[in-house]
């Protein structure tokens, strides 16, 4: 049990992953979410596809200037950011499962100053492994290459690279779905596009079963919600799987 969230299990990291490396099958007790296609307690969504996560911080540092004085040589790294930003947002696939999303920037010092320094956060996303790392390189290619003579920096502040199910993976869901057969439950096995710790532990080839939490809606909203008695099936689901593979 690790009391950190999907951001990588950040203080226990090297921990967690020697713990993974000897683990077979990993149960992921990530909220249960309701799905388009069932709802508890006739159908629950279970997980063991996500989508990878990266997230990374570009820094540009400039000379300045009055903007009323500088009219030659004008490296204004606000513009130098811009020209990175459209240039990242366009690496976004939807239709590849790929997406970009600049979600914080901050810069300047004052309106007549041309901008000294900026800094962006970014998001990014990805279905498969072979996607996840060349849009990390396109990413940092793009953060380190300018227009203007200015200096640039590149930080990499999470990588999760993708959950995608293996044979071990796969029996797990067979489990499941069997399990629920019974009850007459529908099993939704869809991508969810959010992390989780599972997408860690997955990458040194345990079989993954995510989505095993409380069944519910509005995630990191004030009004979240779950099924109560969706908890308690959940353990009796991952009980009967254990005593089936041992």
């Amino acid at each position: 049990i690790s009391p950190d969230e999907e951001i990588g299990s950040l203080a226990h990291q090297s921990k967690m992953y020697e713990i993974y490396k000897t683990a077979d099958y990993i149960f992921v007790f990530e909220p249960g979410l309701e799905n388009d296609q069932v709802s508890w307690p006739s159908g629950r969504w279970l997980i063991n596809k996500r989508k990878g996560i990266g997230q990374f911080v570009t820094s540009i540092k400039g000379p300045g200037g009055h903007a009323a004085n500088e009219l030659k040589n004008r490296r204004n790294v606000i513009e130098e950011m811009a020209y990175k930003i459209l240039a990242w947002q366009k690496l976004t696939n939807l239709e590849q499962g790929i997406t970009t999303n600049v979600g914080l920037i901050k810069g300047g010092s004052a309106t007549n100053i041309i901008a000294p320094d900026c800094e962006v956060s970014v998001d990014i996303r990805t279905e498969t492994k072979k996607d996840y790392q060349e849009l990390i390189d396109k990413c940092k290619k793009i953060a380190l290459q300018n227009k203007f003579d200015v200096e640039s920096h590149w930080r990499l502040l999470l990588g999760i690279a993708p959950l995608e199910p293996n044979a071990k993976a796969d029996k797990l869901m067979r489990l499941a779905k069997e399990y629920y057969l019974n009850k007459n439950i529908k099993v939704v096995d869809d991508l969810r596009g959010g992390g989780s710790d599972g997408n860690q532990a997955a990458q040194f080839g345990a079989g993954v079963l995510d989505g095993l939490g409380g069944v519910g809606a509005n995630l990191h909203r004030p009004d979240e919600w779950i099924f109560k008695d969706s908890i308690t099936e959940s353990i009796n689901l991952v009980v009967s799987m254990i005593k089936k593979l041992k």
